[in-house]
């Protein structure tokens, strides 16, 4: 019997106007993941999970990670995956989605050496990473920060954001092993 080819589920998100990121968060994400192990979906935005309780699989494309309390994901736009709990138990997970692209424009503006977004872009949306927050401490960190940010609005939360995925780029970037070897184009003058 030939083997079955996994559907394959666009989940498209809007953004609101002047938001950088899309955060879904609370008590409605505690439920049981991934009916069927076989069906992927993808989505519009950069997905950064946060899981918090419960055990299961995260299929990212053609890898299967197991996860567990800890664990994060961030998986690029247009990226095949899905998370499966184990059989009659829920997880505890909250998703942001991150308009990159956007945040890559606003570093572009603001950097001395006008920087290659479409290098930069290429780079982060090759690949996913799974990872527990003891692995990469840095990036963990910022993830919790705009998470809390994102859930508190407080005052100028906007900018701050801008600031919170301008310093996510970078640090996903380092985990990339892309360095300063990486292409810019020329210098702005003043």
């Amino acid at each position: 019997m030939a083997k079955k080819k996994p559907k394959l589920q666009f989940r498209y998100y809007e953004m609101g106007a002047h938001e950088q990121v899309l955060a879904l968060l609370g008590e409605d994400w505690r439920r049981p993941y991934g009916i069927n192990i076989s069906d992927l979906h993808f989505h519009n935005y950069m997905e950064v999970g946060i899981c918090y309780e419960g055990r299961g699989k995260c299929i990212l494309r053609d890898t299967i990670e197991a996860f567990e309390a800890g664990c994060m994901t961030i998986v690029p736009p247009n990226y095949p995956h899905n998370n499966e709990t184990e059989p009659d138990e829920t997880a505890f997970w909250e998703w942001m989605y991150f308009d990159l692209d956007s945040v890559l424009r606003d570093m572009k503006e603001l950097s001395f050496n006008k920087l290659d977004t479409e290098y930069i872009s290429n780079a982060l949306y090759e690949s996913a990473l799974f990872f527990h927050q003891d692995m990469h401490r840095k990036i963990s960190n910022i993830i919790l920060e705009i998470r809390e940010e994102c859930d508190r609005k407080s005052y100028m939360y906007r900018e701050k954001l801008r600031g919170l995925l301008q310093s996510f780029v970078v640090e996903l970037l380092r985990i990339h092993n892309v360095n300063s070897d990486m292409p810019r184009k020329n210098p702005r003058s003043f």
